[in-house]
């Protein structure tokens, strides 16, 4: 299953990294990636049977605009072979990507 979402910001890049590496640190990922305008973090087991645990791959690409705001795309991968997806691993894994956003957005990673 993959999601995306596309976040633009007044938020400078630096800013976001150090957001995002304390928010994904708290939430478990280990990073993979860390290139400029491209950070890769990865979560979860080969063999995990439920979204929790299914593993899963976040890649976050950096862009500017003409109007000097920072354009953040953020998708995960997320390994769901042999799965069948209900809605409320759709939710879950929506309210991780409000989490993201949020960690972006704001000062605090939650």
């Amino acid at each position: 299953m993959k999601l995306e979402r596309s976040i633009t910001t007044d938020v400078n890049e630096n800013t976001i990294c150090e957001r995002l590496a304390t928010y994904f640190a708290f939430a478990g990922y280990r990073q993979s990636i860390a290139q400029p305008h491209l950070l890769s973090y990865q979560r979860g087991k080969f063999l995990s049977l439920t979204a929790k645990g299914s593993p899963v791959n976040a890649v976050i690409k950096f862009g500017g605009s003409p109007d000097q705001k920072t354009e953040v795309l953020v998708t995960l991968e997320i390994d769901t072979t042999g799965q069948f997806v209900v809605e409320r691993e759709r939710r879950y894994w929506r309210e991780q990507l409000d989490a993201i956003e949020q960690a972006i957005l704001m000062s605090k990673a939650n």
